[in-house]
């Protein structure tokens, strides 16, 4: 049940709206969900803050939202916001106004003003996911892992919610990489630092799931593409990944990653944490090589290059570099075995994350690709198994 606050709440009107509102409360039941929206209230007093506390005592599942900042101020002031589930308004903007600055799969980024960038999603999301993530951020940034600072979540109209960041002069790695080619042999050093860096951290923070049972929390959705013999196939999988709770992004692709700073000192630092969490850093291979060495597929053969914002042949080329710098390979036959064994640990994320969309995907090119990639993962099943013990004693070696 929704109550609406409206104007100002103060002792000359409290007790004709205490009355509207036990009238309002008078048959619903002591475990209802109660929503006291504020969007319309402009100022509360002393007394009216006695009626929340009343609600509250009577029904326990009691939301205050759309609080404006005024509003929220009283409440943070008086400590309500300690014993109270207070939600304040989200500000609002207008996309149509805004440069747009990249655009991927989920997402896209806009720059709202020279201070200001915004990520979007292109799903409806609820505001406690956009929150969630924008709480991941600041505590990455906290971590010492190299990110954007996040300021707050705003409302970009059309049921879309969007995460608010610092804007740097900056651009995508695959950008930087797409203008002069040639640049990938310096910063391919820079690259491989940030995540030896950030995967060394060790996560204690409940911001950040573990990755390995997030995986398997896909093989227990009710829509599957797969069996439970094939489920147990994959889950057979991750139980070859160590466990692990150091910081893993899962998704640090070239479009995930920001250079900044001058044109000679340029530094990189990681966007996007969405799918971020604990884990072993085969982890991080595996969440990298779902889209760098992902062959071109459905939709006009262009679904990962609008990710990264360069060609699939660039970034099986930049994939080779990586490696070969990471591993200290330079044998030609060797370096093939690894991409090979890096692009089957990418199965690691495709056959989930695959089998958890196909089912809603309309176009049928595209659905009938995720299927493949499921059901390649599971004819691969041993040599993936066989790339894992590879890779991880690579990593260990370096």
């Amino acid at each position: 049940m929704t109550i609406q606050l409206k104007g100002h709440l103060d002792t000359s009107i409290v007790a004709e709206v205490k009355k509207d509102i036990d009238a309002q409360l008078s048959n619903v039941d002591a475990t209802e969900h109660i929503v006291i929206d504020c969007s319309e209230l402009d100022y509360i007093s002393s007394s009216g803050l006695r009626i929340l506390i009343g609600i509250k005592k009577s029904y326990p599942n009691m939301v205050i939202t759309e609080v404006s900042t005024d509003v929220y101020n009283v409440f943070e002031m008086t400590g309500f916001t300690r014993i109270l589930d207070i939600r304040k308004a989200l500000r609002k903007i207008d996309l149509s106004t805004c440069k747009l600055l990249g655009e991927g799969g989920n997402g896209a980024v806009y720059r709202i003003n020279d201070e200001e960038i915004v990520k979007v999603s292109k799903r409806e999301q609820s505001d406690d996911k956009l929150i969630h993530e924008s709480e991941q951020v600041r505590e990455a940034f906290l971590m010492g892992i190299p990110t954007v600072i996040s300021f707050d979540t705003i409302d970009c109209g059309n049921g879309h919610k969007g995460i608010v960041m610092e804007a740097l002069d900056s651009q995508s790695l695959g950008a930087y990489i797409s203008e002069d080619p040639q640049r990938m042999d310096d910063i391919i050093p820079k690259y491989i630092e940030l995540f030896r860096q950030s995967n060394a951290i060790e996560v204690n923070s409940p911001l950040f799931h573990d990755i390995k049972e997030w995986l398997r929390w896909h093989l227990t959705l009710p829509q599957r593409i797969i069996n439970d013999e094939e489920a147990a196939v994959l889950n057979d999988l991750l139980n070859e990944v160590p466990d692990s709770n150091h910081f893993i992004h899962f998704d640090g692709h070239v479009g995930n990653v920001l250079m900044h700073g001058e044109q000679d000192d340029r530094n990189v630092m990681l966007i996007d944490f969405g799918d971020s969490g604990t884990g072993h850093p085969i982890l991080e291979i595996a969440g990298w090589a779902f889209i760098m060495l992902e062959p071109e597929h459905g939709r006009n053969n262009v679904i990962s290059q609008n990710i990264t914002g360069i060609t699939h042949e660039m970034r099986r080329k930049f994939c080779r570099k990586m490696l070969a710098e990471m591993f200290h390979i330079t044998d030609a036959k060797e370096l093939d075995t690894v991409v090979y064994q890096a692009e089957l640990i990418g199965y690691l994320k495709s056959a989930y994350i695959a089998q958890r969309h196909a089912p809603y995907i309309k176009d049928e090119k595209f659905k009938n690709f995720l299927a493949r990639v499921v059901h390649d993962a599971i004819t691969l099943a041993p040599e993936i198994k066989v790339a894992i013990h590879s890779i991880i004693a690579r990593l260990q070696n370096v």
